[in-house]
């Protein structure tokens, strides 16, 4: 695989993130502000402490995965280690933390989804020809 044919499916990848982050699904059952109240009170029922953590740690993972990606454009060596920080604490936070109350079918199939294209994006940069990229 060359630098050009990476950089498409990493495009791709980031396009399909983009989506799931501008574009989330709703419970077709509930009304947008039926949505929008349940949400606010299932995060008000968490505890100050796991509403910090769950904040911050999300923060941390947006700021990991977006150096990474961004420096995985231009094959900077740190990136790819970047990108698999955020990964590890994305699935550390989703079974230590889930702060996130309601999901919908769709968004679990979304999130499972996006999970799968990290670890193939996790695969390709470190046990493939392309790992050779970020060792010049």
């Amino acid at each position: 695989m060359d630098q050009a044919t990476f950089k498409v499916l990493l495009s791709i990848y980031t396009i399909y993130v983009i989506y799931q982050v501008v574009l989330p699904s709703k419970d077709p059952s509930l009304s947008r502000k039926e949505h929008s109240e349940k949400a606010v009170r299932m995060f008000r029922s968490l505890s100050v402490a796991r509403r910090t953590i769950g904040i911050s740690l999300s923060l941390t993972i947006y700021a990991l995965a977006a150096t990474g990606i961004a420096g995985m454009f231009f094959f900077w060596p740190p990136a790819r280690w970047l990108f698999l920080s955020a990964v590890i604490l994305t699935v550390f936070g989703q079974v230590r933390w889930p702060i996130q109350p309601m999901k919908t079918h769709t968004e679990v199939i979304r999130n499972e989804i996006e999970l799968f294209l990290d670890g193939a994006l996790v695969v390709l940069v470190f046990f493939s020809p392309v790992s050779q990229f970020f060792n010049q």
